[in-house]
């Protein structure tokens, strides 16, 4: 989990200078628990599930996190 923050983290310092709002998204099934975990190292993120957003609006994504599992 701390490698996913400090990834979280950079991505967020390189959008910065974009002056978009991030967004972290992720399934519905894990949403809160992700929202839980990123308020705790970087607060005032906002987490969103695919289907809370609608249909109409126009998503760009400017970054991927990925888990890799541990061997």
């Amino acid at each position: 989990m701390q490698q996913m923050m400090k990834n979280l983290a950079a991505s967020l310092e390189k959008m910065s200078s974009l002056n978009y709002q991030p967004v972290v998204m992720c399934s519905a099934q894990i949403r809160y628990h992700v929202k839980r975990l990123i308020d705790r190292f970087i607060p005032h993120i906002a987490v969103l599930s695919y289907d809370e957003i609608l249909s109409k609006v126009e998503i760009q994504s400017l970054d991927m996190l990925e888990l890799n599992h541990a061997d």
